[in-house]
């Protein structure tokens, strides 16, 4: 109470203050008197020696200490912070590990290779959770492969066939191929069964069947060994039946044509039987050409004439010698073909 200047000022302030309140008005000098005996008693009661900091001091302290705890704060929220950007990379970084895993996964059976990608129809949101739809890749690269699908259908593909199942297979059976491979269909009517080759698509609800879609070759072929299947040239029209011991051929053009076949030697690259039962010579000479790697042609006048027999274990000069002891036909190499002739069926 030393620095009576100020506290004239201070009481001057607490009696303005009791001024505008009818309740302490005119109890100033009492109230005042109460105060200082309150203030002087509890000085007396300190125990410890109370050191008075001019109030420049004490504001500067207390400023101080402000900013003290202001820095401290900053310095917590930046750590918190740092920690959720931290955690966030570290989602993302897992986040995009799975998507990888999920494109490069690989299952093998009878060694085709299978890779399953994000479908491009699918939207693809890791951040909003979205969820993926996955293609299924399958490929037989260099040698033939076998897969099956999770329906319990069989596929075995030829060497450097492909096959894309669509997604929600079990739902919608359906899957687009190309190369050649050959279907062995789980029956299931309330789930036909869609091939997309080409611009065409096949429907079957469960048989076995062929079907050889190579870029390089002018005919899209499908031979039936069970049951029947149904064919879409184009996607469009009703469709064209095929029956087991039938074969259709589509163009360019989506012209089609049917004839009666030996389906089953149409299938010797997956059997390892290359045997004719009165197959024409039109199809033996195809045969021969996928079978041996050498183009066969034949003479118009012999093509619909029908051979019989079994080249399974037969070189391609070997299958030439049976031909001709057994037909008597003219066999001619020319450059890098070969040329089969004769006067006609006997």
């Amino acid at each position: 109470m030393k620095e009576l200047g100020k506290i004239d000022s201070f009481k001057d302030r607490i009696k303005n203050k009791m001024d505008d309140s009818p309740v302490y008005k005119g109890s100033e000098d009492l109230l005042w008197s109460k105060v200082i005996d309150n203030i002087e008693e509890n000085e007396a009661k300190e125990k410890s020696v109370i050191i008075k900091i001019h109030p420049y001091i004490w504001y500067a302290s207390a400023a101080l200490v402000m900013v003290s705890l202001f820095i401290g704060m900053l310095y917590w929220k930046e750590k918190q912070d740092t920690g959720v950007v931290a955690t966030s990379k570290q989602h993302q970084k897992e986040s995009s590990q799975i998507i990888e895993n999920k494109k490069t996964e690989i299952s093998v059976i009878n060694s085709p290779t299978v890779d399953k990608k994000i479908s491009a129809e699918s939207d693809v949101n890791i951040n909003n959770n979205k969820s993926t739809e996955l293609t299924t890749q399958i490929a037989s690269e260099d040698k033939i492969s076998e897969y099956d699908l999770p329906d319990g259908s069989h596929l075995t593909l030829n060497k450097l066939a492909s096959v894309e199942v669509k997604p929600n297979f079990k739902k919608e059976r359906s899957l687009s191929m190309q190369g050649e491979v050959y279907f062995e269909i789980e029956p299931d009517k309330t789930h036909p069964f869609n091939i997309y080759f080409g611009n065409h698509r096949l429907l079957v609800v469960g048989t076995k069947f062929n079907v050889r879609n190579i870029k390089e070759e002018i005919y899209k072929e499908i031979s039936v060994t069970e049951g029947i299947v149904k064919v879409f040239p184009n996607n469009q029209g009703k469709g064209i039946e095929v029956k087991a011991g039938e074969q259709l051929k589509i163009n360019p053009e989506g012209l089609t044509e049917s004839v009666k076949t030996d389906s089953y030697s149409f299938i010797f690259w997956k059997v390892g039987i290359l045997e004719f039962k009165n197959s024409t010579m039109e199809d033996v000479a195809v045969l021969m050409s996928r079978r041996y790697n050498q183009k066969i042609n034949i003479a118009h006048s012999i093509s619909k004439c029908t051979f019989t027999g079994d080249f399974t274990q037969l070189h391609l000069d070997e299958a030439i010698q049976i031909l001709k002891i057994t037909t008597s036909y003219k066999v001619e190499k020319r450059k890098d073909e070969i040329y089969i002739s004769g006067e006609g069926c006997k």
